[in-house]
C-alpha cells in the first residue's frame, strides 16, 4: 500500500448537475469547474453521525445504533486579483450542485471520487496579517446523501 499526500493530488470540482452520483461522467466533470487556489490546510470534510438509543429497560447495557449522517465541507481559498472565475465568483451563496473530490489527482475515467450534493453558504473574508495571502472561507452544506465510493465513468 502506498501513502498518498494531499499536495498536488487532491482536486475539487463544482458541478451543476450529475445524473448518477455513483458514476459521474467525464462529460459532467468537463462541464463543471475545478476549484483552484484552495490553501494547503483549507479543505476539511466534517462528517457527523447521530446515535440512536437502542437499549432495553431490562438490561444495564446502553445499546446504540448508527443514526443519521451529514457532511459539510469547509474551504479556504486564496483571492486572485486577476481572475476569480474559478474561485470567488463561483462560490456564491445558494449556488447548488455537487462537489466532486478526487483524492488521487485529476478526475478521469475510472478515477475513485467522493461526491457531495449540496449548496454553498456565505463567503467569509479572512483576516489580514503580515506575510499572509488574502483568503476567504466558504462552507459547502450537504443537502442529500453523498457517495464516498463513486467511480468516474467515461
Amino acid at each position: 500500500m502506498s501513502d498518498v499526500i494531499y499536495e498536488n493530488n487532491l482536486k475539487v470540482y463544482f458541478l451543476p448537475a450529475i445524473a448518477d452520483i455513483a458514476a459521474p461522467t467525464t462529460t459532467e466533470i468537463g462541464a463543471g469547474d475545478r476549484l483552484v487556489k484552495i490553501t494547503k490546510d483549507g479543505f476539511s470534510v466534517n462528517m457527523n453521525e447521530g446515535t440512536v438509543d437502542s437499549g432495553d429497560l431490562d438490561t444495564t447495557f446502553n445499546g446504540t445504533l448508527p443514526g443519521g449522517i451529514s457532511a459539510n465541507i469547509d474551504l479556504t481559498i486564496k483571492r486572485d486579483n486577476v481572475d476569480e472565475s474559478a474561485t470567488f465568483d463561483l462560490t456564491v451563496r445558494d449556488a447548488a450542485g455537487y462537489l466532486v473530490v478526487s483524492p488521487f489527482g485529476l478526475a478521469v475515467a475510472t478515477s475513485k471520487v467522493h461526491v457531495f450534493p449540496g449548496v454553498f453558504g456565505t463567503r467569509r473574508l479572512d483576516g489580514s496579517g503580515s506575510d499572509k495571502n488574502e483568503t476567504y472561507m466558504v462552507k459547502w452544506f450537504g443537502t442529500d446523501p453523498f457517495d464516498l465510493d463513486a467511480v468516474v465513468a467515461a
